[in-house]
């Protein structure tokens, strides 16, 4: 076989695309943002709920260009909770909606270092440099909006102030999460002084040792945070009430902050578990939940680090690829590596936890450990991917009509019935930590009718004819 690769990219709407261009002739660059101007309103982040055009224009780009630094300011919290180092920050490397783009300057950390890759950047968990690059691009567009959008647009005090108290409120919420909380759950706090207190907490145990900036370097996975957060957060979250001091202590020494510590996250707890008893959901079950998620959040992921190893690992995995005889090693390390770093899955119903996911990418099909938060149980989902009005699963393509209706017949002959979730077909089994996947067959509902009928007919002494409920009932013993 040659080498050879498609890749597809989606194209990102940038604030660059609608900022004037200092490198690029004058005349020509005021004509495309002109241009692009036209399609501003239609461009820019709103708030959930909010429609632009019952506003005045003005009013709809003031709270536009608000929006915009309120969704900078959460991923950049997100960023730190997780230890992702962006490392080149700029009006053309954002997405106008607040994702990131150009990510070959990204690295992840061990801890909280304050590493700086450029020296007009801001250090790792700083700020200045993420409200200066809001006020570039507010700065750009109150030159080129039209005189009529401009009578409420905010100053340049608005938006850092509005920075400012987003990044306060997301940043404590993101560390909370690390302590294995249902996400659910700490966004519904966020607003409480436990929730600030327990954020603050964890913040100071994140930020011990980390007071000086410290040049990125490739070749050295640098790490001057003085704890392991993952390990001090484990043991708080798994000790009883009795032993949490000692269990703690053998992670963070500094007994004040361990005492502030412990005395904010007792305090939050007593309110997570009021909340969570109004959503049914038992000590017992948000105990088993945040067991599992305080390990999941808080892995390290040698993966995303920006480093020799890194490179050199994903070159031997090329070469092999080039010159062995199994093509597909890339592609199953591409997954494998997915697998071990990926921690959040936004397709996961509501406080059901993934604790561990098995993706096949080529074939559209993965099988997924979760725990379900609300049930309290543990199960195993197979999600089958619908594209071009069909799925595949173990060898055969089946319509997405079809697949809606099917059922999924494990090894042991027990069948479970399909559930459609927009572009995904699941097969849901609750209180089943695995499955054979190879050995597992997708049956089409005529297909399931055949061979419950022929059992029927295997079977005399059931009394003649069963009908399509009965035999259902009689035969299908689903979880």
């Amino acid at each position: 076989w040659s080498p050879r690769a498609l890749i597809v990219r989606e194209m990102g709407l940038r604030p660059a695309h609608f900022m004037l261009n200092a490198d690029r002739e004058r005349g020509a660059d005021e004509a495309r943002v002109a241009e692009t101007m036209k399609s501003i309103l239609q461009s820019l982040p709103y708030p959930e709920g909010y429609d632009p055009s019952k506003q005045s224009r003005s009013e709809a780009i003031r709270m536009g260009v608000l929006e915009l630094t309120r969704r900078e300011a959460t991923v950049q919290a997100e960023m730190f909770a997780k230890r992702l180092y962006f490392g080149s920050n700029s009006p053309s490397n954002l997405e106008i909606t607040g994702r990131r783009l150009d990510l070959g300057d990204h690295t992840a950390q061990k801890g909280y270092t304050k590493i700086i890759r450029i020296s007009d950047e801001s250090p790792f968990g700083e700020t200045d440099e993420f409200k200066r690059i809001q006020e570039l691009v507010r700065e750009s567009l109150e030159k080129t909006l039209p005189s009529h959008m401009k009578g409420s647009y905010p100053t340049k005090a608005e938006l850092a102030a509005e920075f400012d108290r987003t990044w306060d409120v997301r940043q404590k919420v993101e560390m909370i999460k690390l302590a294995g909380v249902p996400n659910e759950l700490a966004e519904r706090l966020v607003q409480t002084p436990q929730s600030r207190a327990f954020g603050a907490a964890i913040l100071a145990v994140a930020s011990a040792g980390n007071d000086k900036a410290v040049w990125f370097d490739p070749a050295v996975d640098a790490n001057t945070s003085k704890y392991d957060l993952g390990r001090v957060l484990t043991a708080l979250v798994r000790a009883d009430a009795r032993s949490r001091d000692s269990a703690v202590a053998t992670e963070l020494g500094d007994a004040a902050l361990r005492a502030k510590l412990i005395a904010a996250y007792e305090g939050y707890s007593e309110v997570l578990e009021v909340a969570a008893a109004r959503e049914g959901l038992s000590r017992a079950s948000l105990r088993t939940y945040a067991n599992h998620a305080v390990e999941i959040r808080n892995r390290t992921r040698d993966t995303l680090f920006r480093g020799d190893k890194r490179w050199k690992h994903l070159w031997a995995v090329t070469d092999q690829a080039l010159h062995g005889k199994d093509g597909t090693i890339t592609q199953r390390y591409v997954e494998e590596e997915i697998a071990r770093n990926r921690q959040n899955f936004k397709d996961a119903k509501p406080y059901e936890l993934v604790i561990e996911n098995k993706e096949n990418a080529a074939e559209g099909v993965t099988e997924r450990k979760v725990f379900d938060a609300k049930t309290g149980r543990m199960g195993t989902k197979i999600l089958i991917n619908v594209a071009n009005g069909e799925g595949y699963f173990n060898g055969r393509f089946l319509p997405a009509a079809e697949l809606s209706k099917a059922v999924l017949e494990k090894a042991d002959g027990r069948v479970v019935s399909a559930t459609r979730v927009g572009k995904i077909v699941e097969f849901s089994m609750p209180g089943e930590t695995s499955i054979e996947l190879s050995k597992a067959r997708v049956l089409t509902a005529t297909e399931f009718q055949a061979k419950a009928a022929a059992r029927v007919i295997a079977r005399p002494n059931l009394g003649g004819m069963v009908r399509g409920g009965a035999c259902k009932d009689m035969f299908l013993r689903a979880n």
